[in-house]
């Protein structure tokens, strides 16, 4: 791989396309930089590129100098994913993780998806880490326990409900999921604060408003980059549960079927306006359909996989 300017191009895939395909859709370079000098080339800055393989993002071109002096011939170009930066590895996005997360009702099959998910992205050689709310630090886990199993649990409050959940949130984000981000993990998510949103928001009732400002307390604006929602109807859900060998009901499974269709319909209007970071999965699908689809959906939004 060549050096230029000793920056190494190795960290960064990358694929090549006809340079026509530059400028189609109309679009026009925003910035130039030179690269070594006048022999070498020159790298143009286009801020949303349209291809038919991905969504339009930011790239970085490279066009040798002779490109402009001769019209009739096309050459091959550099197309660098999301726009990575060429000449500071250290400030580029693709040096940071991807936090995915996996949302749904009981038994909608969020724990298949992600062991899945983790062992194709682990034979990529892609550092993967798991985590579950509530859980994922010693004090999380030991709030996990009380939400879920202690006796001492089982006449909690709403409120109360709500910011056990968000102080091991609170934990889980300082502690292990930022740092890991940094260092350029993927983080896999069992739950993160949707389910907080739906839960203790529309499923117990409390003040939307309220539970928004939790939130922004905890996490500021501190959300996944991509959220696979499996839904299931609640009657599918409830006996795969039951289904499940040597598995008790935890106290938020004891609750009744109106409690998860509100928790149903509330996911369903969360993704619907929210299109952007929520992939709607049809959950009574074969998990190998389900994996597909959610390895398609990567492939295509950060080009996993190519």
């Amino acid at each position: 791989m060549k050096v230029v300017n000793n920056f190494y191009l190795t960290p960064i895939r990358f694929y090549v396309f006809s340079l026509s395909m530059i400028f189609m859709g109309g679009c026009s370079p925003k910035e130039t930089i030179l690269v070594d000098n006048k022999q070498d080339g020159i790298f143009h800055h286009i801020e949303s590129f349209g291809s038919e393989f991905v969504e339009n993002r930011r790239v970085d071109i490279w066009l040798p100098v002779v490109y402009e002096k001769n019209t009739e011939q096309r050459y091959s170009v550099m197309y660098l994913h999301d726009g990575q930066f060429m000449f500071d590895n250290a400030a580029s996005p693709m040096n940071k993780g991807i936090f995915i997360s996996f949302e749904g009702s009981e038994g909608c099959g969020k724990s298949t998806q992600i062991k899945r998910l983790s062992h194709r992205l682990e034979n990529l050689g892609i550092d993967v880490l798991h985590t579950r709310e509530p859980g994922g630090t010693k004090l999380g886990e030991s709030i996990r326990n009380l939400l879920q199993h202690a006796p001492e649990g089982e006449n909690m409050t709403p409120e109360s409900e709500l910011l056990l959940f968000a102080s091991s949130r609170a934990q889980l984000v300082r502690e292990v999921i930022a740092p890991a981000l940094e260092k350029g993990v993927y983080i896999i998510a069992d739950r993160f604060l949707d389910s907080t949103t739906i839960y203790q928001g529309k499923g117990r009732g409390l003040d939307e408003e309220f539970v928004k400002q939790v939130h922004d307390f905890t996490v500021g604006d501190f959300y996944p980059d991509c959220t696979f929602l499996l839904d299931l109807s609640v009657e599918e859900g409830r006996k795969r549960v039951t289904d499940r060998s040597g598995d008790k009901p935890d106290r938020m499974e004891r609750e009744p079927n109106s409690f998860f269709e509100m928790v149903r319909s509330g996911y369903l209007e969360m993704a619907k306006s929210n299109e952007k970071r929520f992939v709607l999965l049809d959950g009574s699908q074969s998990a190998d359909a389900i994996e597909d689809e959610i390895w398609e959906h990567l492939n295509k939004r950060y080009g996993i996989g190519n």
